[in-house]
């Protein structure tokens, strides 16, 4: 007898009234707790969760269309601390998938990865500042250029990263900030990456697939 899957729910699940067992996921009508948040304590959800590993993927829309439209299975996280599933396999493509709420792309043994594209994690502190910079440069953006930084976030805590900054220009639509100056910082990564490289194994394509969820997140 097959064991039940363990749900791994990123809500406070108080009862869940209707389950139902799909090809790849499990569908379920919830009551979730949402008191920290000014409700009753009871709010319903419709939550889907991976048959393979029961973390969350979404809602039913969500789950439909990673596995109905893209033939994902194995849907996972990509890092145990977060909340919903980002990466999967397609058996019959040989690729992994990676994506956020924003785009969704595959990788199989031969993808590549290029400086500018959303798989690319750069090599170190030097490679993440140009690979920062490059992605704020933009038509509206003059002169921008980073540097790295160390400074002390609003709690106190020291925090080292990349601060970019650039001059809008007179094209920008909003006429009240050309001229100004703009910037924003930019954490290191936890770790670093390939930078360009060529995906030889399937493990390989499923890094490449991690780095793309984590881009365009």
């Amino acid at each position: 007898m097959k064991k039940e899957i363990e749900i791994k729910s990123p809500y406070k699940v108080v009862e869940v009234k209707f389950k139902r067992n799909y090809p790849g996921y499990i569908y379920r009508r919830e009551l979730v707790d949402d008191s920290e948040y000014g409700g009753d304590g009871r709010l319903e959800m419709v939550n889907c969760y991976s048959s393979d590993t029961g973390e969350w993927i979404g809602n039913a829309k969500d789950a439909g269309f990673l596995y109905n439209k893209k033939g994902l299975q194995q849907i996972q996280k990509r890092k145990e601390s977060h909340s919903s599933c980002s990466i999967g396999f397609n058996k019959l493509e040989q690729k992994w998938y990676g994506w956020s709420h924003r785009a969704i792309c595959g990788f199989g043994v031969g993808s590549t990865v290029k400086r500018g594209d959303c798989a690319y994690a750069p090599i170190n502190k030097d490679d993440f500042l140009e690979n920062i910079v490059g992605f704020w440069t933009e038509r509206d953006h003059l002169n921008t250029k980073g540097t790295h930084q160390v400074r002390i976030d609003a709690n106190g805590r020291k925090e080292s990263g990349v601060y970019v900054d650039w001059i809008y220009s007179d094209e920008v639509p909003n006429k009240e900030i050309r001229g100004q100056i703009s910037g924003v910082f930019n954490q290191y990564p936890e770790t670093y990456g390939k930078g360009e490289w060529e995906a030889k194994t399937l493990e390989d394509a499923k890094q490449m697939a991690m780095d793309f969820a984590d881009g365009v997140s």
